[in-house]
């Protein structure tokens, strides 16, 4: 999950130049995963290529392909928070599921993230070390998107994306290395700010069998802090005509597949479960957004024939708000969560919507006033710079479907 500064009134002027994989920097070279090396990880030979290399590392941990062998592939993403992802993967650890790859994508971080995470690592090592080396060669296919492996193990990867392009940017990081180095089925992209229960996956893996037509599913996102209140169950219903998604609950008798089908419009991306097959099919995460509104652009790129599953016996407990400041009660929203929940509004409307556009403008001066009333004129400054700064992209290019 990011983090994202709480400067007052500041927002991105450039974010324009940063939607996409054009916008993520280089990471200089670092010695970090050399350190790691050195706290006791053994070397490996490195293969030339990214998919067929077989030569270095644990066999049992390869398939035939050359490729880590696995089941899931879990995206955790990072940004200034090490502290919420160790605890995150922590609870990883306990998984019941056997063959997962955890992948850490640190998204650009300016503290000592990187450093933090792979301590960790070293601490709690399982399985031989691939590879150490972020200049190798078997790490080309990441150099290609200004990102740097810095660790490979049988079990955990640590990616560093070298910039903080958004959550769909840093998420596709760690997606494009799964599906280029892994054989795994799924990809289970799950918030940093989320500690899991030890048969969560293996619960979603098996809703995801049961049926076979899903491509999707989700979990039962309980508060972190009062284990007993549920936030959602899977996702969240997205209104299509003020465009504003609402938690779905269900509970009791109305935890059934037919009733996620009737009433969820998406999966939420805290813990997204994904079928390889749909990323393989559409393409990742759209990169337009930086934040937000990223499901509901997926699930209108894979069209009707997209089923969406709750795995109701999954628990995931999650920090709402913490990383974000997108809690729902207007004075708890951050400036930056405001600006960019309506701007990622408008640019889903224009992509998916563009006849009902006017009906967001028409909610543009009722953000903004119920913002001046709690006592919020940065948020409310941020409503009408994200509307100036769609405008802007509005008329110099076009908006498109595309993802990266």
């Amino acid at each position: 999950m990011l983090r994202l500064a709480e400067t007052q009134g500041a927002f991105p002027g450039d974010w324009i130049d940063r939607l996409g994989p054009g916008g993520r920097g280089s990471t200089p070279c670092c010695s970090r995963a050399h350190g790691i090396a050195d706290q006791g990880f053994r070397g490996a030979a490195v293969g030339k290529n990214p998919v067929d290399a077989t030569d270095y590392g644990d066999a049992a941990h390869r398939s035939v392909r050359g490729r880590i062998r696995c089941t899931t592939s879990i995206i955790v993403l990072n940004w200034n928070g090490w502290q919420d992802t160790v605890e995150c993967l922590e609870s990883l650890r306990r998984l019941s599921q056997p063959d997962v790859q955890i992948i850490v994508v640190d998204n650009g971080s300016t503290d000592d993230s990187c450093d933090r995470i792979l301590e960790w690592a070293a601490a709690n090592r399982k399985g031989e070390t691939l590879c150490t080396r972020h200049n190798s060669d078997q790490v080309k296919q990441q150099e290609e998107d200004g990102s740097q492996v810095l660790l490979v193990t049988a079990g955990l990867v640590v990616i560093e994306a070298g910039a903080n392009g958004g959550y769909a940017a840093g998420n596709n990081v760690g997606i494009r290395w799964a599906l280029v180095n892994t054989d795994c089925e799924f990809v289970w992209i799950l918030n940093n700010d989320c500690v899991v229960e030890p048969d969560s996956l293996s619960c979603m893996v098996k809703a995801m069998s049961d049926d076979s037509h899903a491509w999707i599913c989700g979990a039962t996102i309980r508060s972190y802090r009062e284990h007993d209140r549920i936030l959602m169950t899977g996702g969240a219903r997205l209104s299509h005509v003020t465009f504003h998604s609402t938690p779905v609950v269900l509970g009791g008798d109305e935890r059934t597949q037919k009733l996620v089908q009737k009433r969820l419009s998406y999966i939420v991306g805290a813990c997204m479960l994904v079928s390889r097959s749909l990323f393989e099919k559409v393409g990742l995460l759209s990169e337009h957004y930086f934040l937000f509104f990223e499901e509901p652009d997926l699930m209108e790129r894979a069209g009707r024939d997209c089923r969406l599953a709750v795995a109701f016996d999954a628990t995931v407990y999650h920090k709402e708000g913490s990383a974000t400041g997108s809690v729902s009660a207007a004075r708890h929203k951050s400036p930056l969560a405001d600006y960019y929940s309506f701007r990622s509004r408008l640019l889903f409307v224009a992509a998916f919507y563009p006849h009902r556009l006017w009906l967001v403008w028409l909610e543009l001066p009722v953000y903004v006033l119920s913002r001046l009333a709690v006592g919020k004129p940065a948020n409310a400054n941020g409503i009408l710079r994200a509307g100036r700064d769609f405008l802007r992209l509005r008329w110099s290019t076009d908006l498109t479907r595309e993802t990266s």
